[in-house]
C-alpha cells in the first residue's frame, strides 16, 4: 500500500513538472528576427577638439584662444537577420576648431588665425545580441568602412586645406538598449574607433 502511494505521488510530480516545462513560454530577447532599428546618438569625448587645443601656441602677443567643436554626432540602423544576429550601417561626424587672436605692439588686434579638423565616416556593422530579457538588449558590435578627414588652416601666413590619408573608419564595442515601451528606448554604446569612447542616444524599433 505504501509503495503504491509513493509511486502515485512520484508519478504525479513527474507529470506536473513535464507539463509545466511544455507550457512555459520560451523567453525571447528584446530584439526579434526582421526587426529594423533606427538609433541617433551623440558621443564623447571630442578628440579632435582636444588635439587642436593641445597644439595652441600661447605666445606673449596672443590675447585669446577659443576651442570649440561638435560630435561625435551620428546614427545607426540595424536589420535583424535572426533573434541573435543583425547587420547595420553606422555614420558619424566630428569637428574641432581653434581660434587664436594675436595683438601687435600697440595692443591692437594684429590677426586672427583658425585651424579646424573634420571627419565624416560610414561603416558596415555586424552585431551579436546575447540578452534574453524582453526589455533589455545587450550586444557586441564590430564594423569597418570609409572616412573622409581634413584639416583647414587659415591665417595671414597660410591658407591650407589638407585631406588626411588612410581613409578607413572602424569600430569595436559593446552596446545596451533599454525599452520601457516595446517600440522605443534609450541606448548606450562603449568602444573604440568611430563614434567616441561612449555614445548615448534614443532607439526606435520599426
Amino acid at each position: 500500500m505504501k509503495r503504491a502511494l509513493l509511486f502515485s505521488i512520484l508519478s504525479t510530480l513527474l507529470l506536473t513538472t513535464s507539463f509545466a516545462q511544455e507550457t512555459e513560454p520560451v523567453q525571447l530577447g528584446a530584439m526579434r528576427k526582421f526587426d529594423f532599428i533606427v538609433e541617433p546618438f551623440y558621443g564623447f569625448p571630442n578628440f579632435y577638439k582636444g588635439i587642436l587645443a593641445g597644439k595652441a601656441n600661447y605666445s606673449d602677443g596672443e590675447i585669446s584662444v577659443k576651442s570649440e567643436g561638435i560630435g561625435p554626432l551620428g546614427g545607426r540602423i540595424e536589420f535583424m537577420l535572426s533573434d541573435k544576429f543583425g547587420l547595420g550601417v553606422e555614420t558619424a561626424y566630428v569637428h574641432g576648431k581653434i581660434t587664436r587672436t594675436y595683438t601687435n605692439s600697440n595692443g591692437e588686434v594684429d590677426y586672427i588665425g583658425t585651424i579646424s579638423r573634420t571627419k565624416i565616416g560610414a561603416i558596415a556593422t555586424f552585431n551579436f545580441h546575447f540578452s534574453k530579457n524582453e526589455m533589455f538588449d545587450a550586444y557586441g558590435t564590430g564594423g569597418l568602412g570609409y572616412k573622409y578627414s581634413q584639416v583647414i588652416r587659415e591665417d595671414k601666413f597660410a591658407n591650407a586645406n589638407i585631406q588626411l590619408n588612410l581613409p578607413v573608419a572602424w569600430r569595436l564595442g559593446i552596446g545596451a538598449r533599454f525599452f520601457p515601451v516595446p517600440m522605443w528606448g534609450i541606448s548606450m554604446n562603449a568602444g573604440v574607433g568611430q563614434g567616441g569612447l561612449i555614445n548615448i542616444g534614443t532607439v526606435f524599433k520599426l
